[in-house]
């Protein structure tokens, strides 16, 4: 678990894999990626949405 303590907002194991959790729709989507590649792909969604979101991490 501590292992987990690094992985970006919204990222999740999944197994071997992974799984994002979508901040807007609560909706959950494998990623079935080395942990490296899943980290870089979480942080560009997360930045994408992070204009979104208030500080509170409610969508405003």
């Amino acid at each position: 678990m501590l292992q987990n303590k690094k992985l970006p907002p919204n990222l999740y194991p999944n197994g071997k894999y992974w799984r994002y959790r979508g901040p807007l729709t609560g909706l959950k989507t494998s990623i079935n990626r080395p942990m490296e590649e899943a980290i870089k792909l979480v942080k560009a969604a997360n930045a994408k949405l992070t204009p979104l979101m208030v500080d509170d991490g409610a969508i405003a």
